[in-house]
């Protein structure tokens, strides 16, 4: 038995560096291609903020007075005379007590 136990103890040293081996590979393997992953949503969120900061500016430029008035003019809207305004009608107020 104890002229084995060299023997197994070079074999379990082999086996269990042959596996790390492996393992290092499958793991460098796993995060190069995470890597990979990683590097396509970040330019991915690069061109969807360039994209949002376009739409910005053209929100901006078409939210302006002077380009709703261009627009409402295009519409052939034109600017009123004189402003009426309407004063709502006093309310009617019932007291409850006084009617029993």
């Amino acid at each position: 038995m104890m002229k084995n136990l060299p023997k197994l103890a070079f074999v379990f040293f082999l086996l269990t560096t042959v596996v790390s081996i492996f393992m290092r590979i499958y793991v460098s393997s796993k995060l190069a291609t995470k890597g990979g992953e990683v590097r396509a949503y970040e330019e991915k969120i690069y061109e969807l903020s360039r994209e949002n900061e376009e739409i910005k500016r053209t929100l901006a430029s078409l939210s302006s007075l002077s380009a709703i008035n261009t627009k409402a003019r295009t519409l052939g809207m034109i600017k009123p005379l004189s402003s009426d305004f309407l004063t709502p009608l006093p309310s009617a107020s019932v007291n409850l007590a006084s009617s029993l």
